[in-house]
């Protein structure tokens, strides 16, 4: 009973943080320490699903989120979510992650480049002036979920 309000709630945050990306292209602090919160619970719940490859996944995903808000490819709100979709994962379903964030991620950027076709003046060569901007958090949080409901089908 535990485990599956901990996993429904987890699931909720993960909605919570692409709602939030999506509406003000900000990840909040309070829904991240929230979800880090109900990580920690999830664990506590499963502990064998807490193992060294967790742990690096996490340290690697924050290192590579942290470089990547330096040289201003994401924010910082995704830099602090990848880590929590590493500790998810794991090595055991990394490719199950992989795979939905590069889905979301392709969606979001097919999407804002569309949108921004259906602004631009004809002609005006606004449309290749800069790279579309997205709302990655919707993706981190697709490949957290993703990777969470992998980690509960198993228990």
């Amino acid at each position: 009973m535990i485990a599956t309000l901990s996993t429904g709630a987890s699931l909720f945050v993960f909605a919570a943080i692409a709602v939030g990306d999506v509406r003000s292209r900000t990840i909040s602090n309070r829904c991240l320490a929230l979800a880090y919160a109900l990580a920690a619970l999830w664990f506590a719940i499963h502990p064998a699903a807490f193992d060294a490859s967790v742990v690096w996944l996490g340290a690697l995903f924050l290192a590579v989120g942290v470089a990547a808000w330096f040289a201003g490819a994401i924010g910082g709100g995704d830099a602090k979510a990848l880590p929590l979709v590493g500790l998810f994962a794991g090595f055991a379903f990394l490719p199950q992650m992989l795979a939905a964030l590069s889905l979301a991620s392709i969606g979001l950027l097919l999407a804002a480049a569309m949108g921004r076709a259906a602004t631009a003046a004809p002609g005006s060569g606004a449309l290749l002036a800069e790279r579309p901007r997205a709302p990655f958090g919707v993706a981190i949080a697709a490949a957290g979920a993703t990777a969470l409901m992998c980690r509960a089908a198993i228990g």
